[in-house]
């Protein structure tokens, strides 16, 4: 019996330490998958939640053998520190990293969608959470490139979406970061 065939005979690089994530088409973890307890618990409040989207990307990404492993934490995969939320793709678009850093209060700025006045809001770790699976992790699994501000606005157009099936009446117009002209 191998033990090690649900993580493709490679324990150290392809690991499901929770045991928590389907096996893909290719033997190795697939899915939406939370790797640690904070963020098993993240993913798994976002599958059950009808507003998300985070359920449909997990289904998707099964069937195509490719993951979006979760984590929480000051800093992702290469190290580097992380504001908010991150998301690190790969060369094979097999995997993406997020890493929310729950410590972070993110503010950004937007529209009332009912009143059309301006406003600030403090993102829910749910939103950040949409933000970065369905924006950027899935666009990092497709290979897709619309360049940084481009990237950037379509990880924002998901989050207002799951802002909108929630009922909060919120729209993003600005994020932090560098946009190219």
């Amino acid at each position: 019996m191998n033990l090690y065939a649900y993580v493709g005979n490679d324990p150290v690089n392809k690991n499901d330490p929770l045991g928590l994530c389907e096996t893909g088409k290719n033997g190795v973890s697939a899915g939406v998958c939370g790797k640690d307890a904070q963020a098993t618990k993240l993913v798994d409040a976002a599958m059950k939640d009808k507003a998300s989207q985070i359920s449909k990307v997990d289904k998707q990404a099964i069937k195509d053998g490719k993951e979006i492993k979760v984590n929480t934490g000051s800093k992702d995969v290469n190290g580097n520190p992380v504001k908010g939320g991150s998301t690190v793709g790969t060369n094979s678009n097999t995997e993406a990293h997020v890493t929310i850093n729950l410590s972070d209060k993110v503010t950004v700025k937007g529209v009332n969608s009912e009143t059309k006045a301006p406003e600030t809001r403090e993102l829910t770790s749910a939103e950040v959470l949409e933000h970065e699976v369905v924006g950027h992790g899935v666009d990092a699994l497709n290979g897709a490139d619309r360049g940084r501000e481009g990237n950037e606005r379509n990880a924002m157009d998901k989050e207002d979406q799951y802002r909108a099936n929630s009922g909060i009446p919120f729209i993003r117009t600005e994020y932090q970061g560098v946009i190219t002209q």
